[in-house]
């Protein structure tokens, strides 16, 4: 039996715990509900405008090397998050990756946000780091712009092929899953095109195919990767409340046998120190009948061998 000076110890350490457990629950949950709560108004809009560029390129029968894969290797772009508590997330992650990966005949370029993900992936295959990110809009487009430029460079050189990126969505905030979505080359924009434009005479492209299409391919990109940068800071947020919430219903199960405990032993403790008392009382009462019985039988004595007074 545990000594009860422990128990409180114990007791008072596990409820701070759980005070600090629903402290950032309540954080992960107000920053998704903040990023939640910025809705990409412009962003049906702005789509709607890429795919009419696209439906005249369509048209006009432009293509290049970000319209159709050409020579290189694949990249694929893994977004893992730097914060903790998240219900090992970020190994779905990596294992998706290794998923994707496992029947290509040639070691692709592998592009990694995030350092945990770096530390997971780097004895394993050969990656191009890039640091994490906050959920505030400019530095999503700070990263987003890191990304286009590293990938377009590449790309322009003959080293890239195609772009594929891997990363956790949020699905709703209690679920999560890790998607593998196709960003480069966008043919499968071009595919997807219902054409408006029947007549390709009525086409005017005033700049060099080239360059159109290096255009719409980078507008197509930072859209989509501010999205997916987007989505995966909602689903860290959403998973590492979840993991905390189960983490502290399983502290609270913890106190709540603690406390149990508690009681026990205090109860036992108690029962104890009655026992004692009552068999001390017994004891002393005891020897007080004891001692009344040897002053009387003392007196007894006393009064047999008192010698009689003479009567004259």
């Amino acid at each position: 039996m545990r000594q009860l000076q422990e128990i409180r110890r114990d007791l008072q350490f596990q409820r701070d715990f759980i005070q600090l457990m629903e402290g950032l629950h309540n954080t992960a949950l107000l920053n998704y509900t903040k990023i939640k709560a910025v809705e990409d108004r412009y962003f049906e809009e702005y789509m709607k405008e890429i795919r009419t560029f696209a439906a005249f390129m369509k048209t006009a029968n432009i293509t290049g090397k970000f319209m159709e894969q050409t020579a290189g290797k694949p990249c694929y772009i893994l977004i893992t998050p730097d914060s903790g508590l998240m219900g090992g997330l970020n190994n779905y992650v990596v294992e998706r990756y290794f998923l994707e990966t496992k029947d290509l005949a040639e070691t692709p370029i592998t592009m990694v946000l995030g350092e945990k993900g770096a530390q997971a992936l780097e004895a394993r295959a050969s990656i191009i780091p890039f640091s994490g990110y906050k959920e505030a809009a400019d530095e999503i487009t700070s990263k987003v712009d890191q990304i286009k430029e590293s990938l377009f460079t590449q790309i322009k050189a003959g080293t890239i092929n195609r772009v594929g990126v891997i990363y956790p969505a949020s699905v709703s905030f209690s679920k999560q899953e890790v998607r593998y979505e196709r960003l480069l080359p966008c043919e499968d924009l071009i595919e997807e095109i219902k054409l408006e434009i029947h007549d390709p005479r009525r086409v005017l492209i005033e700049s060099p195919g080239e360059d159109f299409a290096e255009y719409l391919a980078a507008q197509w990109l930072e859209l989509q990767l501010y999205k997916v940068l987007r989505d995966a800071k909602l689903s860290e947020h959403s998973a590492r409340a979840m993991h905390l919430s189960t983490s502290k219903e399983n502290l609270e199960n913890q106190l709540k046998e603690t406390e149990d405990e508690y009681r026990k032993v205090r109860k036992s403790l108690i029962d104890k120190s009655s026992r004692e008392a009552a068999a001390a009382q017994q004891v002393k009462k005891k020897k007080d009948h004891e001692t009344k019985k040897r002053l009387e039988r003392k007196e007894e004595t006393l009064a047999l061998h008192q010698v009689p007074n003479s009567v004259d």
